[in-house]
């Protein structure tokens, strides 16, 4: 391949059998490595993308996570389901099926108030949860010197409690 710059710093990308007068006028020559590093993000344009990727998935989990209770199994953590159990606690003797909804749809037996009071304090600690990981995986972001640093950094998909 033969590569070539505009004035404005755009590539242009020609098969060597292509002849001199075939290209563009006013494009000058550049190595293929010269053409790599003009078409590579930079690595802050990198961080800005991984930063916005992170905005995302802190959304997406604040509004439905799974939440891992030690000794009772994972539920659906977030903002609604937070409202929700604190909504049967309240109306617990009201209630006409003494049982919740597990993250896999499954129905699991609550005994009384507190086995919700316990599922509404580990969606509350996985909000918590939620932050201190953020705040973790944005100091990783700032620190990241090359791209696969950037890629290393994979975000939860469980909070456990």
């Amino acid at each position: 391949m033969k590569y070539y710059k505009n004035s404005q710093g755009e590539v242009y990308a020609y098969d060597d059998d292509v002849s001199e007068d075939q290209i563009k006028e006013g494009l000058t020559k550049i190595t293929e490595a010269q053409a790599k590093s003009m078409l590579e993000p930079s690595l802050e344009e990198l961080k800005a993308a991984k930063t916005a990727e992170l905005a995302s998935w802190v959304n997406a989990m604040g509004e439905s996570c799974k939440v891992e209770i030690k000794d009772f199994g994972a539920v659906n953590g977030g903002y609604k389901y937070l409202l929700n159990i604190g909504s049967m606690i309240d109306t617990f003797d009201s209630l006409e099926v003494r049982g919740f909804r597990m993250y896999d749809n499954t129905m699991k037996k609550i005994n009384g108030q507190e086995d919700l009071k316990k599922i509404k304090r580990a969606i509350q600690i996985a909000g918590q949860k939620l932050h201190v990981l953020k705040w973790g995986y944005e100091t990783a972001i700032e620190k990241a010197k090359t791209s696969k640093a950037l890629e290393a950094i994979k975000f939860a998909d469980t909070i456990e409690v």
